[in-house]
């Protein structure tokens, strides 16, 4: 109801409708006013109910009429139809709360007139996403005209919007990257991840609004607002490989940064992005990789591979230097006796010895082992070569302390200049090895220069090593024996097999000339392997043919004992020949005797077990000590010739054959003497207890058949020598 200017009542019915933009978003309303006051007015109102209906059907919008009390639908137009996927009959028959899903019809009822969102179920079962205008009909009990715009892709992309942004903030929140965002005038923070505030030592709160000045030591606040500048003024992103950071608490860490500007949409100046990886931890690694790769581990000085960076270096710049290579006498014996853990500790001390007696500039190298390196850069002159040697030398005679116990260790020296002796470093290290090889050779304690007639020493050696091959292969390798004898009585009780090579045109020749290399070379376990075999074959070819002796003593080379199958080759050998091992004898040297090494002695032990005769052959010459006789499984020792030939005349001689007779008694060992040469010392050892021996007074080295010969002719065929 409304009045007019003059006073007087009319009635109206208003029909509202809604006005949307091209997008189909709400932006207004246009409301018509029908006046029914009178008989006209009723007409009127019939041409708007008509104009209302046409408008209500012809939207595009989904409306709908419904009854407020009942929520029934009383009207709906085609787009809803449409849209819902409802027949017009189906929808009459519906209220609200049909096309609600269950979990949303409580919350129905209170909310009816008010515009928000709410999900429907369309006719396929497809939940959508809606905003609903609602407003009542006037005129009409009850009814409620209803506009739906279905939002549910605009809610989806604007969810789908809303979790990129709360994914890429978790991002920049948990990346172990620094990230930080400054405005660009006075350079504050206005944005920082928890990777900043760890690196700052300070909550995000209190690092909002500060300046870099207010954060970092002044140099680098001054080196960061430069860069800043720079940025700014390009445009351009820029990499800072590596930058230090001090946080407020002191901890220095180091940067490698990315720095951008971020444009804005408002045309400002853009902010300033930096995003930081915290490379200190990397740094240190790589410095630590650096340090393991150029340095001795045990030692501290340069290894192999600096050395010759820095050779090279002095090579290649100057055309002058001097390079030495030194190896410690006997270091080995040390290792082996005391054990690794001393030898680690005297190498150490080595060392230091070393860079001290090794003028300023000079490098001290540790190649491996007991082989070291010196380096003097622009100097080829020999006598300041022989002087920094004697030096050397001077200092590692002193005597080491190394725990309770004082150690003397000498060494040897073998030196090459540039560009006398070579104009690479490879030549030079290995014309310094020569040199090292020769001073070795002349007893150690020395300093030797390389000489060029050294080299053909060494071809030599090679040459000899790969005839010696040939020769294994062809078959031109073989056994002598020297018979061994029991004093008691002169009965042969065993043979001792001795190598020799049978050369097609240097005839035989002694080991002397080849052993050295041979042990040395990659074929001394394939012959060892060789001799145990065919001492066993020959043993039993000899008791087929009358010639019965108790047993055959083998030399073993320590490459045998390395390898790990010493026990199963002889264990082998032994079946193979049907021999019993007592029958077979195993000679070591004192080197062997000297490796501390359980692992490497275990086969030793399996074949005393065994029953396998072990000796210790040239007992007292060695660096082995009383303790090797409690170590080892031994059977036998063997009194060097050495001691045997001058026991007559030599009262030192003499004291020391007769305290190894009386070590071995008490101690359960049975003792042979090697190098009897006449009668006098063959009574000598039998009136001090000696109850075996060998040597020239018997018979010297013969091969196999003249081994045969020897015991049935020399023995009368008994077994029983008749000594010259």
């Amino acid at each position: 109801m409304a009045e007019r200017a003059d006073g007087t009542r009319v009635t109206f019915i208003p029909y509202p409708t809604p006005l949307r933009d091209a997008s189909g978003d709400l932006v207004g309303a246009v409301n018509m006013l029908v006046d029914i006051t009178d008989e006209q007015a009723l007409q009127s109102l019939k041409e708007s109910e008509a104009g209302f209906r046409l408008l209500f059907e012809s939207n595009p919008v989904p409306m709908w009429v419904y009854d407020r009390q009942t929520l029934s639908f009383l009207e709906v137009n085609e787009a809803a139809v449409q849209h819902y996927g409802y027949s017009r009959d189906q929808f009459l028959s519906m209220s609200l709360l049909d096309i609600r899903p269950e979990e949303d019809k409580a919350s129905l009822i209170d909310t009816l007139q008010s515009e928000k969102s709410w999900r429907h179920h369309k006719a396929n079962g497809e939940v959508i996403e809606v905003l609903t205008y609602a407003r009542e009909l006037t005129g009409r009990c009850n009814a409620v005209l209803v506009a739906v715009v279905d939002i549910t892709q605009r809610k989806a992309a604007e969810d789908e919007l809303k979790r990129t942004h709360e994914f890429l903030d978790l991002i920049i929140e948990t990346i172990p990257s620094i990230v930080l965002v400054r405005e660009p005038h006075q350079h504050r923070l206005v944005l920082i991840n928890k990777a900043g505030e760890e690196l700052l030592g300070r909550p995000r709160e209190e690092l909002f609004g500060k300046n870099v000045y207010d954060l970092v030591p002044k140099e680098q606040a001054d080196f960061f607002t430069e860069s800043d500048r720079e940025l700014l003024s390009s445009g351009k992103p820029v990499l800072v490989q590596e930058e230090p950071v001090t946080s407020p608490s002191g901890c220095t860490r180091i940067l490698r940064t990315i720095k951008m500007p971020m444009r804005r949409s408002d045309g400002q100046r853009p902010f300033l992005l930096g995003i930081s990886e915290d490379i200190t931890d990397r740094k240190r690694a790589d410095a630590q990789i650096a340090y393991l790769a150029h340095y001795d581990q045990l030692t501290g000085l340069a290894n192999r591979v600096l050395f010759h960076e820095r050779a090279r270096g002095a090579v290649n710049d100057a055309r002058s230097a001097t390079i030495m290579l030194l190896d410690l006498d006997d270091f080995k014996v040390i290792n082996d006796s005391l054990g690794h853990q001393v030898g680690d500790l005297l190498l150490a001390k080595v060392a230091a010895s070393m860079l001290a007696a090794v003028p300023r500039g000079g490098t001290v190298a540790r190649f491996g082992g007991d082989e070291f390196a010196v380096l003097i850069p622009l100097t080829a002159d020999p006598l300041n070569a022989a002087e920094i040697a004697k030096a050397v030398l001077k200092c590692l005679g002193k005597p080491f302390e190394v725990g309770d116990r004082t150690l003397h260790i000498n060494a040897s020296v073998g030196i090459a200049l540039c560009p006398a002796h070579g104009c690479s470093v490879d030549d030079l290290i290995a014309n310094a090895d020569l040199a090292l090889y020769r001073a070795k050779e002349h007893g150690g304690s020395v300093y030797r220069l390389f000489e060029p007639s050294m080299r053909d020493r060494v071809v030599e050696r090679e040459r000899l090593s790969a005839e010696l091959r040939i020769a294994f292969e062809a078959g031109e390798l073989e056994l002598f024996y020297q018979p061994q004898i029991r004093l008691s009585d002169g009965q042969v009780v065993g043979a001792e097999a001795l190598l020799r090579w049978n050369h097609p045109q240097r005839g035989v020749i002694a080991p002397s000339a080849f052993l050295d290399v041979l042990e040395t070379s990659a074929l001394a376990d394939a012959v060892g392997d060789w001799t145990i075999d065919e001492a066993c074959r020959q043993l039993v070819l000899w008791r087929d043919h009358g010639v019965s002796i108790s047993r055959v003593a083998v030399n073993l080379f320590a490459a045998q004992l390395r390898s790990g199958n010493l026990a199963g080759t002889v264990k082998a050998a032994l079946s193979r020949h049907n021999l019993e091992p007592p029958q077979l004898e195993l000679e070591i040297t004192e080197n062997i005797a000297l490796v501390n090494d359980d692992h490497l002695l275990e086969p030793l032990r399996q074949l005393y077990e065994l029953g396998v005769g072990i000796t210790l052959d040239d007992f007292g010459t060695g660096y082995a000590s009383l303790s090797t006789l409690k170590r080892i499984p031994l059977t036998r020792l063997k009194i060097d010739r050495g001691f045997v030939r001058d026991v007559l005349t030599d009262p030192y001689d003499a004291a020391i054959v007769t305290a190894v007779l009386t070590l071995g008694r008490k101690m359960g060992f049975k003792v042979v003497a090697e190098g009897i040469e006449n009668p006098a010392q063959e009574a000598f050892l039998m009136a001090n207890g000696c109850e075996k021996a060998q040597g020239y007074l018997y018979s010297k080295p013969v091969d196999a058949m003249g081994f045969a010969h020897w015991f049935l002719t020399a023995s009368n065929g008994m077994g029983k020598v008749k000594k010259k």
